[in-house]
């Protein structure tokens, strides 16, 4: 915020002229007296609130505390004329004041929209699409299963999961690893059923899922299975 280039010289010399000391100021305006000192040392300057609460405290205009000189007004023969153009001006100065402190914030407001980031790429997409898939049965009863499979979409921020399901409304859900554009993921079947495996990806908010894999466990480390990430539902 700039407030004059004589702002520090002013603040001391009204401050002063009120006899009030920097410690005083400070604490009628909540701050250090360090900081009082920076404002008259130049170091610094103060926020728009504190400038308006010094201008009330002291009694002066923003145009003096600006470092402007107070003129003065040759009255007119009624001596009214001169008057209501000065009380004018410090308001068109206090107005333009606020304005600029409107503005200031929001400037600030636009510029952290901007930054909040790009839309989520779940965003307009009813399903998430798969563009290459692999897997590996390992034998066991215990994850013995290794998926891997390549998301239309990715990215660090996004999570994916592997949903089984057994047709009875029993589900359970796996992490899927993601890495450089491709998630594996260590699932089990279940003995003498068929399940369906489906991946599924989010962002918080939206959740999109395509069919990957069924698979039949017949037992004795014997399966039958069905590739579902290809075909169109």
């Amino acid at each position: 915020m700039n407030t004059g280039m004589y702002f520090n010289e002013s603040l001391s010399k009204y401050r002063k002229s009120a006899g009030i000391s920097q410690e005083k100021l400070a604490d009628m305006l909540g701050v250090s007296r360090q900081a009082v000192s920076k404002w008259e040392t130049g170091e610094t300057q103060p926020e728009m609130a504190n400038l308006m609460a010094i201008c009330r405290i002291l009694n002066i205009t923003p145009n003096e505390l600006l470092g402007y000189e107070k003129k003065a007004y040759k009255e007119s023969a009624d001596g009214k004329d001169n008057v209501s153009r000065n009380k004018k001006n410090q308001v068109n100065i206090i107005i333009a004041v606020c304005i600029a402190f409107i503005l200031m914030i929001t400037g600030i407001c636009i510029s952290n929209t901007l930054s909040a980031g790009e839309p989520s790429p779940l965003k307009g997409r009813d399903r998430l699409e798969i563009t290459g898939f692999d897997f590996e049965f390992k034998g066991g009863s215990e994850d013995n299963l290794i998926l891997t499979f390549v998301p239309g979409l990715s990215s660090d921020e996004l999570k994916y999961e592997v949903v089984r399901s057994d047709g009875s409304g029993d589900t359970q859900v796996y992490k899927a690893d993601y890495s450089k554009g491709v998630c594996s993921c260590a699932v089990e079947t279940i003995p003498n059923k068929k399940v369906i495996f489906t991946a599924k990806i989010s962002d918080g908010d939206i959740t999109l899922s395509q069919a990957l894999f069924s698979v039949a466990d017949e037992g004795d480390n014997f399966y039958t299975h069905e590739e579902l990430w290809n075909k169109d539902e």
